[in-house]
């Protein structure tokens, strides 16, 4: 049974669109659940549209309501085509916040499980450029997102093709506010996994890398994900982290550069949306986008020469994985004999992350031509 409402604009937030009120209804039963509440369907009733409203009980501390604004906050000064649209919110003086937003069909999981294999490598490429659009907008505003995985990404049908959005920006928080480390294991960066390690905008990289992964199932992920438990220690896992991601699948050695387990190493957004999409959906987008990566090109009147490597000097010497696991048994020693406080062994573990690369060569273009990491143009 529908009911009627009249929902007014809190003055803690700055909306888009500025409405004195809405006049809508709830409709019941829930769309979807999570960990801070219920989503239900809800229909404006002075102009018939439908919306999504989340509704969340506040039931102990102001953890829950900080997060609540800042979800809020942010999508509120946010205003691109593949971020979720804010409409309103209310009840921030009460014990249930409703924040209404855009209704879509579903998420990018909902729509991988109902697609046939042969139709999967379309909406993983559509997904793809979408998503590299949102997270380029949100790294050029110094927002994180910090759970970027295929629930939190909806999507509608626009003239038969999905068009994708970045969704439930619970974790979400300015770069310049940075506190902790947050996110869905199954798609957390390596580097931050370690707690060595903040947070930043490559790391939305890596987990839309693993989204794209689950949506091929690439190495297995799906199943993978299922099985991924972190009662084995950092160490395990860590291995677990490492045995679902690498090496990259061939169907997607294309955005390898979006898997570096070094940050320094890994492409921004805006790098990604230059070489596979040149340059569309970016903010500030390369006036020369790098070609495609080839291993030989023409040259004068249809010679053709190898492209050759730079010579790479001489670098500390690579971690594995073992490597980091050892400094993981270092660090835990070294706290039972009480030397160092836990933020010295993170710190220490941090170091080693830092000079950790995978057992393979890395292959980045930086690399290869032997310039230094984090020169890029681009955060």
């Amino acid at each position: 049974m529908p009911h009627k409402y009249k929902a007014r604009i809190p003055t803690l937030v700055k909306p888009r669109v500025k409405q004195p009120k809405i006049n809508y209804e709830i409709i019941y039963p829930s769309i979807g659940s999570g960990a801070f509440g219920k989503v239900y369907k809800a229909r404006n009733l002075d102009t018939g549209a439908m919306m999504a409203v989340k509704v969340v009980s506040i039931v102990d501390d102001g953890r829950e309501i900080k997060m609540l604004r800042n979800e809020v906050e942010i999508l509120a000064r946010s205003n691109h085509r593949h971020i979720v649209e804010l409409i309103t919110s209310e009840g921030w003086r009460g014990h249930e916040i409703k924040i209404f937003m855009s209704l879509k069909e579903g998420s990018l999981t909902s729509l991988a499980l109902a697609t046939s294999n042969s139709k999967l490598h379309d909406i993983a490429e559509t997904a793809l450029h979408h998503m590299l659009q949102a997270l380029d907008y949100l790294a050029s505003e110094d927002i994180l997102h910090r759970d970027v995985k295929p629930d939190n990404i909806l999507y509608s049908m626009e003239g038969g093709k999905p068009r994708f959005e970045l969704g439930d920006f619970g974790l979400a928080i300015e770069a310049r506010h940075y506190e902790d480390h947050a996110g869905t294991f199954a798609y957390m960066a390596p580097d931050v996994l370690l707690r060595g390690a903040a947070q930043t905008a490559k790391s939305d990289v890596w987990s839309l890398y693993a989204t794209m992964l689950w949506v091929l199932d690439g190495r297995g992920f799906r199943e993978k994900c299922l099985r991924l438990r972190d009662n084995g220690g950092p160490e395990q896992l860590f291995r677990d982290i490492v045995d679902m991601t690498r090496p990259v699948p061939q169907e997607l050695k294309h955005i390898e550069e979006m898997a570096a387990f070094n940050a320094s190493c890994r492409a921004s957004a805006g790098e990604m949306l230059d070489k596979l999409f040149r340059g569309r959906g970016n903010r500030k987008p390369n006036v020369n986008p790098p070609r495609q990566e080839r291993g030989m090109r023409e040259r004068g009147a249809g010679r053709r020469e190898v492209e050759r490597p730079r010579e790479r000097a001489p670098g500390p010497r690579a971690f594995n994985v073992d490597d980091l696991v050892r400094a993981f048994d270092i660090n835990l020693a070294e706290q039972q004999r009480g030397f160092d406080r836990i933020e010295k062994a993170i710190a220490q573990v941090g170091r080693a992350a830092e000079r950790f690369e995978d057992s393979e060569e890395c292959r980045c273009r930086r690399c290869r031509e032997g310039t230094r990491h984090g020169g890029g143009r681009r955060r």
